[in-house]
């Protein structure tokens, strides 16, 4: 079954359009590490040369930890 979608598996789906050729799918939460390190290897795009899935997924993260509000006014008004 797949675990409820929240804002923040939202933001690691977003951040990996930036790394990965197919971005992560809604479900990556059900996969364990190394299906997402698999995952993560095998989709990232070749100018990043990534050696392996785990640093492919720590930049997604990493990203993902920095994502803003697509609309400024969402942030002034907080």
């Amino acid at each position: 079954m797949t675990a409820p979608i929240t804002s923040d598996a939202a933001d690691y789906v977003w951040a990996s359009h930036v790394y990965l050729d197919h971005p992560l799918p809604l479900n990556f939460r059900d996969w364990n590490q190394r299906q997402l390190e698999d995952y993560c290897l095998h989709n990232s795009w070749l100018r990043f040369n990534f050696t392996n899935g785990k640093a492919a997924f720590n930049a997604i993260a990493e990203l993902a930890a920095l994502k803003v509000s697509p609309n400024p006014q969402e942030d002034l008004s907080s």
